[in-house]
């Protein structure tokens, strides 16, 4: 089963969101160049806040609604978390078309409660709460 797998995965923790117990309102997926986008908002069904998760020079990403998502990474329920000696990335990165240089790929992934799984190979991230500057660069 694909949780056994995920077990023995090298992860490490990225940012907790703060979403409180009554889990994600809405959530918007957009891109803007090469920027991947996740907008939640209603944090915590409370309507007054919004948390954006911005992907930097994302390469691809998958999504499973919550509904198919019971084969998550551990710790990543509402908690971005790097999957770390990824062999989804290190797929991608033999498939590049050829003349293509290396990107510096990186994978990560969210469980979004009431949502669904979201996974996105990209170079970076940021995470902007509603108290803070951009909180988190990964």
């Amino acid at each position: 089963m694909l949780w056994r797998k995920f077990a023995k995965t090298r992860h490490k923790i990225i940012h907790d969101l703060p979403i409180g117990g009554a889990g994600c309102g809405p959530v918007d997926f957009r891109t803007e160049g090469l920027n991947f986008i996740v907008t939640i908002h209603d944090v915590g069904r409370s309507g007054q806040s919004k948390i954006d998760i911005t992907f930097e020079g994302f390469t691809a990403f998958r999504f499973r609604a919550e509904l198919y998502s019971k084969d998550f990474l551990p710790g990543s329920y509402d908690c971005v978390c790097e999957i770390l000696e990824s062999d989804w990335v290190a797929q991608m990165i033999r498939d590049r078309p050829k003349g293509l240089p290396y990107l510096d790929m990186r994978h990560f992934a969210v469980l979004l409660s009431d949502t669904g799984y979201l996974e996105v190979a990209c170079e970076n991230l940021h995470v902007f709460t509603p108290t803070d500057e951009p909180s988190d660069t990964a």
